[in-house]
Parts: C-alpha cells; structure tokens; sequence
C-alpha cells in the first residue's frame, strides 16, 4: 500500500488487521523499518513518524528487491541450506 499522499496511521501493538500485521516497512527507494516487536507509524503532512522498541532502519540499497535480498533474506531469514 503506498502511504505518504494522505494521512495514514496505524498501531500494531493494538490491532494486526487479523494477520496482515508485518514488522517491515519498506520503500521503492531502497530504504526500510524493521522491528521485532509491534510498532506505531503515521505519516502527515509528507513525513514519517515511527514508535517502538527493537526499530531498525536502513538506507542505500537501490530497489524493493534489493532490501529484500541485502536485508531481509540475507540478515532476518537466512536459508538454512536444506
């Protein structure tokens, strides 16, 4: 879902949507927020605001696939060869 043109909020640690709650947000710029844990995030006015505990954060990569392949696969669930 492409947020920052309205205002958008949402609190995971209140409500997952059922199961479509996900600790990644991400960007077609290559950059991302990561946590462990449920997190607040709202965008107004063009910016992001974020809460929680455990928040990572990257920025560099190129593309979608590329944070997918630089941060997600290779850092948070790497193959385990089997």
């Amino acid at each position: 879902m492409p947020f920052g043109k309205e205002d958008f909020e949402t609190d995971f640690s209140l409500d997952l949507d059922g199961d479509q709650g996900c600790p990644l947000l991400v960007s077609n710029k290559g950059r991302f927020i990561w946590s462990e844990a449920p997190f607040y995030f709202s965008f107004e006015n063009d910016k992001l605001k974020i809460y929680g505990e455990k928040l990572e954060y990257g920025y560099g990569f190129n593309s979608l696939s590329d944070v997918h392949l630089g941060f997600i696969v290779n850092k948070k669930y790497r193959l385990l060869g089997r």
